[in-house]
């Protein structure tokens, strides 16, 4: 229980200083929400859907996520795991002259189960693409966040 307050307090007190030098951002999203009508595309019921292409990122909604989980097994252990990525529209236009994009931010969540040892572990990622390798593409599934690459291949054969 020591190990788990301990990750918990470090955990928060890392995201202090996230949130609070970033409270311009959250404020500006917050006008953007008034106007949310004409920012973000709604979903509406009888939108067409194609794959692959849909696989990707829709830069025109506001939030969508991609996610995976399963258990990895051996003959006596058993482990869950979760990878999720966020991406969240600010509201912000992009500009094209700099590798910095203020229109997009991406978070990936980690997380990992050890039923046997009653254990969860976890990890979290916020950047925005433009700043180190973080990236999320348009068409087909390809989502990378420094060293977690998340992509759909063809199936082939």
């Amino acid at each position: 229980m020591i190990g788990r307050r301990r990750f918990l307090n470090s955990s928060f007190f890392v995201g202090i200083p996230f949130f609070t030098s970033s409270n311009i951002f959250f404020l500006k999203t917050t006008e953007a929400d008034d106007h949310a009508e004409t920012l973000w595309e709604k979903v509406k019921p009888g939108k067409i859907i194609s794959f692959p292409n849909d696989h990707g990122s829709h830069p025109s909604f506001r939030l969508e996520w991609w996610y995976l989980t399963g258990w990895l097994n051996d003959m006596s252990l058993s482990y869950g795991f979760q990878v999720t990525f966020f991406r969240l529209g600010t509201g912000y236009r992009f500009q094209e002259n700099t590798s910095f994009d203020s229109s997009q931010i991406v978070f990936v969540h980690c997380s990992i189960s050890d039923p046997n040892q009653n254990r969860l572990f976890t990890a979290q990622k916020i950047g925005r693409p433009g700043i180190g390798p973080v990236d999320i593409k348009k068409k087909d599934m390809r989502l990378q966040f420094e060293d977690i690459l998340f992509f759909r291949e063809e199936k082939s054969g």
